[in-house]
């Protein structure tokens, strides 16, 4: 009778082991993701490049060739947008190519590749809406659209 408990609990201790360790490695798959997106400035005339992930982003391009001098690597950091950001890169500026500034009352879609600290691959496709006004560049919001990682 002994042995019959003893196998029993050594089952669920096991059962129950192998477990943690599936959601400990998930935890920690998910601790190393940078996420790319873009944030309003306050006056709305321009965006802020930056990574709101658990991991820093490394070799930035954009794919639709939309965007000029995008930085090589973005830290990761949650907060709201203030001077000791912009001025320590944690926030960027981003730039258009000349000419490819997006159109008034228009929704735009840029996809951004980068990496982790790890090497593996991540993408996000956000889309931009540039406000009707033709007097100056005015922009209304930007959306994450999807995130995930490249195979």
């Amino acid at each position: 009778m002994d042995i019959a408990i003893t196998i029993i609990l050594g089952s669920i201790s096991i059962i129950v082991s192998l477990a943690a360790v599936y959601y400990a490695k998930r935890a920690d798959d998910n601790f190393r993701n940078p996420k790319i997106d873009l944030e309003l400035s306050p006056d709305h005339v321009q965006f802020m490049l930056r990574n709101v992930g658990t991991d820093t982003a490394v070799d930035i391009i954009e794919i639709n060739n939309i965007c000029r001098d995008l930085p090589n690597t973005l830290w990761n950091y949650n907060g709201p947008i203030d001077y000791i950001r912009i001025k320590t890169h944690v926030a960027i500026p981003l730039y258009f190519q000349n000419g490819k500034t997006p159109e008034p009352s228009s929704m735009t879609q840029l996809r951004f590749e980068y990496k982790n600290s790890d090497g593996d691959r991540f993408y996000s496709d956000i889309e931009i809406e540039r406000a009707a006004t033709d007097q100056q560049i005015y922009f209304n919001r930007s959306k994450l659209i999807k995130w995930g990682v490249l195979k």
